[in-house]
């Protein structure tokens, strides 16, 4: 059993896989696929974290405990779910203290891999889980890994925001140099627990308070719409395929490829959401990039507060958007 590790991870922790306890937690994981049973995530999203979030680009540790237990839920990042599946009630209690802490709307999903790109490393103590049972990767050799993880960011890094979520995660704490980083720590947000202290704790706003380049909370950008001829067509894909390479979630769709479930404009002033027949009459002239509008559509079904819907000037602002969060 390999697990790739992202290049600038890799220096760092590659010995970590030749020690005896690492050894004996592939055996195990091994022998517990050989007996059939379920384990999450897919080997292959293991370290996902680490591919999301190379060494040099960390800003922000979100820990957690362990992966999701259910099925299709864990994907190597603590707390995220994949688009399609129905967001669990921690992350929901996490988008809610992001509303109340930012005013940033709940989105329509849980992946979370927008935060990721942006420097947000999103890492559970424990990194594997047996199906429908919580827990049951304790104590197996993971968090002894993770805390060698906390260890090569508090040395390597400076200025890194630790934010800590359970008691798992806070036990990490004193591993962490608090003259030169910021440890903000409250209870897990699983129902059990939520309203213990992490409903208030305003962790995305003291996060920002903090870094001097900010993160971008909101679910990341999904679609700039264009029309499908027109002179300034060519130039811009040639802005977001240049400009874009490390924020997967936004992509351009052209006029002609246009879906109904994947429009989703609003009326200027009011955010009325309308279906994409309508929005298409709206707001899109085909063939007349001058007069068509240019959309930046949140994955929450809202744009960007800053954002205003223009004609081709726009393209400007969004050049200049997508720089501020790389």
């Amino acid at each position: 059993m390999t697990f790739p590790i992202e290049n600038s991870w890799k220096q760092h922790l590659d010995n970590e896989f030749q020690k005896d306890y690492m050894k004996n937690l592939m055996a195990f994981l091994r022998t517990e696929k050989e007996q059939g049973k379920i384990i999450y995530p897919d080997t292959d999203h293991i370290f996902e974290a680490f591919r999301l979030t190379p060494l040099d680009k960390v800003k922000v540790v979100i820990l957690g405990q362990d992966p999701y237990h259910g099925k299709g839920q864990a994907h190597g990042l603590a707390f995220s779910v994949q688009k399609g599946v129905k967001t669990p009630p921690s992350l929901v209690n996490i988008f809610k203290e992001l509303k109340s802490d930012l005013g940033i709307d709940i989105p329509e999903h849980g992946c979370l891999e927008a935060w990721a790109r942006q420097g947000v490393l999103l890492l559970n103590t424990v990194l594997t889980v047996e199906d429908g049972k919580a827990g049951s990767h304790h104590k197996k050799g993971w968090e002894k890994f993770t805390d060698k993880v906390i260890e090569v960011l508090n040395q390597e890094k400076e200025n890194i925001v630790f934010i800590l979520w359970g008691s798992p995660a806070q036990s990490k704490a004193k591993q962490v140099d608090e003259s030169r980083h910021l440890i903000l720590k409250s209870v897990h947000p699983s129902p059990l627990s939520v309203y213990r202290g992490f409903m208030g704790s305003k962790p995305f706003s003291q996060t920002n308070a903090y870094l001097k380049s900010k993160i971008d909370w909101a679910i990341m950008i999904l679609c700039l719409f264009i029309t499908s001829c027109g002179p300034d067509l060519d130039k811009s894909d040639l802005i977001f395929k240049t400009k874009t390479k490390n924020i997967s979630a936004l992509k351009v769709v052209k006029f002609e490829d246009l879906k109904r479930e994947v429009l989703i404009p609003h009326c200027i002033g009011c955010h009325k959401k309308m279906d994409a027949e309508e929005g298409i009459q709206k707001y899109i002239v085909p063939g007349d990039p001058e007069q068509s509008k240019f959309f930046l559509v949140l994955e929450n079904g809202s744009m960007p507060k800053r954002a205003k819907p223009l004609t081709t000037d726009y393209l400007e602002f969004v050049r200049r958007y997508i720089e501020n969060l790389k």
